[in-house]
């Protein structure tokens, strides 16, 4: 849902911001909207996420508008049929900066994780700034995205990192036309996976 401000009839950065931003074509039940300039019902994306339906069997799409989201997100195993829509890898991201050491193990080290099966992401990245390690440095894996739920789908997704980008856990999942970086052990698990089309970067420095 779109919000419209206006005061005093001065125009306000949410003019022009589409009614209905999805494709007419989008089967979706639920259909909720995140903009980091408050032109839609929420601001972040994990918010979104919180106000969507626990086992629903029909899919919520959430729209999320150009801008980079400094925020950890997790979509629970009791919320399957998610869809994140972004505006291009380019210019729609999700970013947080925990490493290893900062959260207590690899696992829990995930810009995003999810763990809710029938998850779909379009057109956006999944990023983690955390410094590239040192050779040798201990505890600085930092996963940009953990996928643990099952028949998960990714078009034109962005996955930037350096040890430990991609955590692909487990279940059966696709990826197609995606951009994944990394330097060190980037794209890792014990998931049944199927990347089409895809480019994949290192950007590790020689020893």
């Amino acid at each position: 849902t779109r919000r419209r401000r206006h005061h005093d009839g001065v125009n306000s950065i949410c003019d022009g911001f589409p009614t209905n931003p999805l494709p007419s074509e989008t089967s979706a039940t639920s259909i909720f909207c995140v903009d980091p300039n408050g032109c839609c019902n929420f601001t972040s994306v994990q918010a979104a996420v919180d106000a969507v339906n626990v086992t629903s069997s029909t899919r919520a799409v959430i729209w999320i508008n150009t801008g980079i989201y400094f925020e950890k997100v997790i979509v629970p195993k009791t919320k399957p049929n998610i869809t994140f829509q972004g505006q291009g890898y380019g210019s729609t991201g999700i970013v947080w900066n925990d490493t290893s050491n900062s959260s207590h193990g690899t696992f829990y080290s995930g810009s995003v994780q999810v763990f809710a099966a029938n998850f779909v992401a379009k057109n956006i990245s999944f990023m983690n700034v955390a410094p590239i390690p040192k050779p040798g440095e201990v505890g600085a894996q930092a996963v940009a995205l953990r996928i643990a739920g099952d028949q998960a789908a990714f078009w034109g997704c962005g996955f930037f990192g350096a040890q430990d980008t991609l955590h692909d856990d487990r279940g059966r999942h696709y990826f197609k036309e995606c951009y994944i970086q990394g330097s060190i052990d980037f794209i890792f698990g014990n998931a049944k996976s199927f990347y089409e089309n895809c480019r994949i970067v290192s950007i590790a420095t020689a020893v």
